[in-house]
């Protein structure tokens, strides 16, 4: 039996409720974006998911605050902590959250789904943690409940809520998803439909200029994909914005061509083409943060270690475009998949577990 307590926080908190759970528990489509060859359309579709990115989904820091909160907590205001010591249990760290995360692209990879629902799933989990402040029980219930509505939403392949049940190993029974369903939905405002990196991505590559080959196309949207599914993992990513995310993955992916090229003003004409759809800036330190941390997380990926590293450096015909200089390689198995699936990159374990 799953017992949820939820008391208000102060009103000096940012958070919005506390959640705990007991102790005693017993044992997308996967399409790519249609857009219009328009560019004025395109960057009105953009325009329109920025804002939704900056407003109704955007997701705060939600562990720094917390962490700041606690330390600067008196003795007068320490209620709302010892409520937290009182319901809360093991706090939520960087730790869990990768690691439901990995069991959720487990999960996706079990059922053949498509891997953006995970995405989905955490945008929406994120965004809870936001507003809640969970322990590690009520954690995981959260994650599953949060990849179970996705999986509803997105995906023509559906899980039933009595397998993931099972796939809990009896530590969630039917109800106890289906109520925090009901939270998670409430708490979100049923704000179900955020835009994800993976459509900023699908739209941007879209500005490419035409006469870049199809192959290459395939490739950098492949790639950036995959850099995008690695983004998920990562706690500093993703209270980043989607757009930044795709940009950012995008530029990676242009990088290590051996047998494809692009030239310096096909690059540069792309990357102006981004810049004012988004008005995003490709040459901020923000930028380059993003880029670096997301090679880090291929780098240190199970796939980069599985296949090795394959070192092919960028192909540019004339100067390089600025901030498309970084010196890391792509490795060329992991960055191609076929049927628009993309590789196991964080996994060395099979099956479907939560520990």
């Amino acid at each position: 039996m799953l017992c949820l307590r939820c008391k208000p926080l102060s009103s000096a908190s940012a958070d919005h409720y506390l959640f705990s759970a007991s102790s005693s528990l017993s044992s997308l489509s996967s399409a790519s974006a249609s857009v219009s060859p328009d560019v004025d359309a395109l960057q009105d579709c953009i325009s329109v998911m920025r804002h939704q990115e900056d407003e109704a989904y955007k997701c705060n820091d939600y562990l720094l605050r917390r962490r700041i909160d606690c330390l600067s907590t008196t003795r007068e205001t320490s209620s709302v902590n010892t409520q937290q010591q009182q319901v809360g249990g093991e706090t939520v760290d960087v730790t869990c959250r990768e690691k439901m995360a990995e069991w959720s692209y487990r999960i996706v990879d079990h059922f053949h789904g498509n891997r953006e629902i995970v995405a989905i799933s955490f945008n929406m989990l994120d965004r809870f943690l936001d507003r809640c402040c969970c322990d590690r029980t009520a954690f995981k219930l959260a994650a599953i409940t949060s990849l179970y509505i996705s999986i509803k939403l997105y995906s023509s392949k559906q899980v039933s809520i009595e397998s993931l049940s099972r796939l809990s190993r009896g530590e969630f029974d039917v109800k106890n998803i289906a109520e925090m369903e009901t939270i998670l939905l409430k708490t979100l405002d049923f704000r179900l439909h955020g835009p994800t990196s993976q459509k900023f991505i699908d739209h941007m590559m879209t500005l490419l200029p035409q006469d870049i080959k199809e192959g290459t196309r395939r490739i950098i949207s492949q790639r950036a994909h995959f850099f995008a599914e690695l983004a998920v993992l990562d706690y500093s990513l993703s209270i980043e914005s989607p757009s930044s995310l795709a940009f950012a993955a995008i530029m990676n992916a242009a990088e290590g061509f051996e047998n494809h090229s692009i030239s310096y003003d096909e690059s540069a004409i792309f990357l102006m083409a981004v810049e004012n759809a988004t008005k995003a800036d490709f040459q901020s330190q923000k930028m380059c943060i993003i880029r670096d941390r997301l090679w880090h997380l291929y780098e240190t990926s199970e796939e980069f270690k599985v296949q090795g590293a394959v070192p092919s450096a960028i192909s540019f015909q004339g100067q390089q475009p600025l901030s498309m200089t970084t010196s890391h390689t792509f490795n060329e198995k992991a960055g191609a998949y076929d049927n628009g699936q993309s590789p196991v990159s964080v996994l060395l374990e099979t099956g479907c577990q939560l520990r």
